[in-house]
Parts: C-alpha cells; structure tokens; sequence
C-alpha cells in the first residue's frame, strides 16, 4: 500500500514540475515576443534638423522678454577667425544678436543651420551678429562654423566669464539688444524658426 502511494506522490510530483516547466517556457517565449515587437505608434528620429519627416531631436525655446532691462554687459575678447579682438561696445547703435555656442554643444549643432540662415537675412538690415565661443578649442570651433556655414564673427570665451556675467547656465544662449545696449529679449535654448525672427522684428521696428 505504501509503494503504491508512494509511486502516486512521485507521479504527481513529476506532473506538476512538467505542467510548471511549460508555463515557465510560454511565458519566457511570450516576453521575447513581446520585447521584440515594435509599438506602432513610435517616432523615429534624426539628427538632421531639415529631415521633415522625422520630429526634432532638439526642442527649440521661445524668446522671452526681459523684465529686468538691464543693459548688457560690455566686453572685449579675442576673435575666433581672425586677429585681434571684439568689443561689444563697438556695436552700440545697432541691433546686435549675441549668440553663446560651443563645438561640443549638441542642440548648438542643431541650432547653427537656422541661425545661420537668419543671420544672412537680418545682417543685410543692419543687424549685427555676434558668436561667443564657450569652453571650446579653436580648431573644432572652426570646423563647427564651416560645416554648419555660419558666417558672422564670434569671439573665444575660455573660461566662460562672458558667459557667466550673462548668467549663461547653458548653451546654446541668445540675447537680442536693442540700439541703447538693453536686453530685450534671451532665448535658453536652442531658437525657434518662427518666434525668433519674431522678436528680433519687435526690436528692430520699435527700436527699443
């Protein structure tokens, strides 16, 4: 009677270690499936910012008015591509865009097409551009600005005390003043195609 029993216990044994080890294999088969599927509703993404079909990899910011109207701080540092330096204050009367980059900087990468091209148009209505190269090393920078095609001037700022004196706590950073020297407007971020040139027509129309 006890073989007997014993033999059942073992028979039931086995069956619930067989019945375990298929639910364990389904499961584990089910999950690679799972895992291996692609959702339906995923976006891929591109580098390349003039892909149309492909979101941007980079948010761009709207340009905020400054509050405070506070004139920009003045500075004198070395150019980029040529010798010599730039000063800030040698612009005064005009509409300057100061525009804070760095070779290293990702959503400056995306940035640069577009500001390049706004430059070109805006530089013909008198606007003045002007780079501020941050942390960075000459030669990337310079392959940064010829693969990207910006052509308005930039200065070096190696230890990032233009930077900070504008309260610059990342890149890229963009700052429209007006013809008095005031900030009237400052972009975090990288700019927006539309809000951008927006602003920049505010200042230039109403000179303030």
């Amino acid at each position: 009677m006890s073989q007997q029993t014993n033999k059942t216990t073992y028979r039931i044994f086995y069956l619930k270690v067989f019945l375990v080890t298929i639910v364990v294999s389904s499961l584990a088969v089910l999950a690679i499936f799972i895992g291996a599927r692609k959702p339906s509703n995923t976006n891929s993404t591109s580098s390349n910012p003039s892909n149309s079909k492909s979101p941007n990899p980079i948010s761009t910011v709207s340009a905020v008015p400054s509050k405070e109207n506070k004139p920009a701080p003045l500075f004198t540092m070395p150019n980029l591509t040529t010798s010599g330096s730039t000063s800030l204050s040698g612009l005064r009367g005009k509409v300057v865009v100061v525009n804070f980059w760095a070779s290293w900087c990702t959503a400056c990468k995306f940035e640069a097409p577009l500001l390049a091209h706004i430059s070109s148009v805006y530089q013909a209505k008198g606007v003045k551009f002007l780079g501020v190269d941050v942390n960075d090393k000459n030669a990337p920078a310079l392959q940064f600005r010829q693969k990207y095609n910006v052509t308005f001037p930039s200065v070096v700022d190696p230890q990032a005390k233009v930077a900070s004196t504008y309260g610059v706590f990342g890149l890229p950073s963009t700052f429209i003043i007006n013809k008095s020297g005031v900030i009237k407007y400052q972009v975090i971020g990288a700019i927006g195609q539309h809000s951008f040139p927006k602003a920049l027509n505010q200042v230039i129309k109403t000179g303030k």
